[in-house]
């Protein structure tokens, strides 16, 4: 199938807004790669990172993409926000989290290096 319905039918993730009040969808941003965990602040943002490192910031009204980063590799966890004498700033993990490593049967594509744990007097390291 070709044509613009068959790009849509590839796009996986999702951002979407939904009102409180009624339920109804105020918009929504697509994309091919997952979207993965978001953050809205009480700025009027939304940050959101997807598989593939692309971090952005949201209009929370619009939806609009007002600023967006290629981080190099997956936005998995979560972001957190702050804020500083009146300025904002936000703050992201990247990488590929180390659970994946752990999970063979469900990706055993994806096992880098086996994760070690060593205590010793009292403090456990990862290795």
């Amino acid at each position: 199938m070709a044509g613009p319905d068959c790009a849509r039918d590839h796009q996986v993730g999702r951002v979407q807004a939904t009102s409180a009040q009624t339920g109804e969808t105020a918009w929504t941003y697509e994309q091919r790669a997952s979207t993965m965990s978001l953050v809205a602040t009480g700025g009027g943002l939304v940050f959101g990172g997807d598989v593939t490192g692309r971090f952005r910031a949201f209009d929370h009204e619009t939806g609009d993409v007002l600023w967006e980063v290629n981080l190099g590799s997956p936005v998995p966890g979560l972001r957190i926000t702050y804020a500083v004498d009146g300025r904002q700033y936000v703050a992201v993990n990247t990488g590929t989290p180390r659970f994946l490593d752990l999970t063979l049967r469900v990706a055993p594509e994806r096992r880098q290096q086996p994760l070690r744990v060593r205590a010793s007097r009292g403090r456990t390291r990862v290795r």
